[in-house]
């Protein structure tokens, strides 16, 4: 009996390993630190923010050729890949370039104003299905596959390359303040990932292959955070990954949580987003509240560095965002001009107007209501009034007057239908209206704003001009004085040089030259005193005509 078992036991062993010979390499994780399993905290999928299949849809009255991706746009060579499951970024083209870029912000309003308030119209978001504005945090997970071409995999496995990443070549993950664009075909310096180097505020999460004889799939996985205006670029970590020959899609999670200041981003070989086993790296940073713009680029190098760099999915998700007030039923919607804003008469004998038109559907709903109640009446008496009829699996349609009343009563409800539906459709009007009004108010609350901006401003200018021509002002009644006393001056001297020419021609006649002489200089010295003096009060009658 020992025998049989042992035989077993060793036919069990031998399957087992060949059953971990026969499964797939998983992606090597080679981590930058970390101290923490993955943060799990509630989420709200944001799918106006999010890329899933189908990745492009016909747009309305447009022919075939022309598709788009709904909230996003696609520039460079991004195109559907293989049977439309996935988005190709980039294929494997020497120097190509591809993006997909979210027309929406992160955490904007849905009117492109980039920011969302909660508080506007009684605590409803501008978007309703959006929960990113009033969240404490957002995670972005990027579903991918990177595969390399049969030539950079060649070069990578004989160790023809360099092992080192090249900038700018790769996949990147992007947050800005502003969108981004693909830079110029023939562009070639300055260029990170298919976008113009240093031209934009915010995060960059970068995927650049670092391939090498014995890891010919190694990535490198890092992060920065860009401040063009202050010059500044943060280095956030890095991390290495076994992802660019892995046979199944990997997944890559971005998490922002706002009550800690942190940054994290973690890789999970499995895709299931639940395999995730210790950061790639973390990093306590400030990122501006309201988020930004989501992008992806791509861009291949030559030949040996060709890669076809495709998107399964990208799914952005609000964290820890409170519970959702509970809706307002219509009938406790109420608009009162004098308590909720100032109108205009035309907006005034509109609401008027609606009003008027309500109760004279509501007097019709009544009326309506009376004669279906007088209906239903007359059918009871036709019903009582008639023989009683066999049981019978089939009854006959009612005749007489039960037939008649049964058609009243189907026009009658025919009737109130229509009525609560114009009902329902003025209670949006009025709703429409109110908010229209909201925002009037709130416009002219803001052109009062900047009106007192710019007398503050402009009493502060004057203030500064008014004490600049005081001050010119005694500058010129200084050089007036000093003009007033030049003639005195004047005449002193031409006394002094004609008792010097006096005594000149008394010495001798060779001193009568000097005395001339003198006289010449005196009067050019007074000359230009007076040009001086006029030069300055011109200027100060220009500076203050100009002022």
């Amino acid at each position: 009996m020992k025998r049989p078992a042992r035989r077993l036991s060793a036919l069990l062993a031998l399957l087992a390993l060949a059953a971990v010979l026969a499964a797939p390499a998983a992606a090597q994780i080679s981590t930058g630190g970390g101290y923490d399993d993955k943060p799990v905290l509630p989420q709200h999928h944001e799918y106006k923010h999010s890329l899933r299949r189908p990745f492009w849809v016909t747009a309305p009255n447009a022919t075939d050729t022309e598709k788009v991706i709904p909230h996003f746009r696609a520039e460079g060579g991004t195109v559907p890949g293989p049977a439309g499951l996935t988005l190709r970024l980039v294929p494997a083209v020497p120097r190509a370039r591809g993006l997909v870029a979210s027309t929406r912000p992160l955490r904007g309003a849905q009117d492109g104003s980039g920011v969302a308030d909660p508080a506007r119209e009684g605590g409803r978001l501008d978007d309703p299905t959006s929960m990113l504005a009033v969240s404490r945090g957002w995670e972005a997970v990027l579903t991918m596959r990177v595969t390399p071409s049969p030539v950079a995999l060649a070069a990578a496995t004989g160790g023809k390359i360099d092992s080192n990443a090249l900038p700018g070549i790769g996949m990147a993950v992007w947050l800005t303040s502003t969108p981004i664009a693909l830079a110029a075909p023939d562009a070639r310096d300055g260029v990170e990932f298919g976008v113009p180097k240093d031209a934009y505020d915010g995060l960059r999460i970068a995927i650049q292959p670092v391939p090498s004889a014995a890891f010919p799939g190694r990535v490198l996985i890092s992060g920065q955070v860009a401040f063009q205006l202050a010059g500044q670029i943060v280095t956030l970590g890095s991390c290495t990954a076994d992802l660019r020959t892995a046979d199944s899609p990997v997944t890559l999670s971005i998490m922002y949580v706002d009550r800690d200041r942190e940054l994290s981003v973690w890789v999970d070989p499995s895709a299931t987003n639940k395999g995730y086993t210790s950061p790639c790296f973390r990093r306590k940073i400030e990122l501006p509240p309201r988020g930004g713009y989501l992008a992806l680029s791509a861009a291949n190098g030559e030949l040996d560095r060709t890669d076809d760099m495709d998107v399964l999915a990208l799914d952005v998700y609000a964290l820890d965002a409170p519970p959702r007030p509970p809706k307002t039923a219509m009938s406790a919607i109420t608009y009162d001009p004098a308590k909720d804003g100032k109108v205009d008469n035309k907006t005034r004998d509109h609401i008027a107007e609606i009003e008027a038109l309500m109760q004279k559907l509501r007097a019709k709903t009544d009326d309506a209501a009376l004669r279906l109640a007088e209906s239903n009446a007359k059918l009871n008496a036709a019903m009582s009034s008639s023989p009683a009829a066999p049981a019978s699996p089939l009854v006959p349609p009612p005749t007489g007057g039960a037939a008649a009343a049964t058609a009243d009563l189907s026009r009658l409800e025919s009737a109130i239908n229509r009525i609560e539906t114009q009902l329902a459709t003025l209670s949006r009007a009025v709703d429409s209206l109110a908010a229209q009004n909201r925002e009037t108010d709130r416009r002219a609350e803001s052109a009062a704003d900047r009106d007192r901006e710019w007398r503050a401003s402009l009493d502060s200018r004057l203030g500064l001009t008014e004490r600049a021509l005081d001050h010119r002002y005694n500058e010129i009644v200084a050089l007036v004085r000093q003009l007033q006393g030049l003639p005195e001056s004047t005449e002193r001297l031409a006394g002094h040089v004609a008792s010097v020419s006096a005594k000149s021609a008394e010495s001798g006649d060779g001193m009568g030259w000097m005395g001339m002489f003198a006289l010449m200089i005196a009067a050019q010295v007074a000359a230009w005193c007076m040009y001086a003096v006029w030069r300055k009060v011109r200027a100060g009658k220009e500076e203050k005509k100009y002022l």
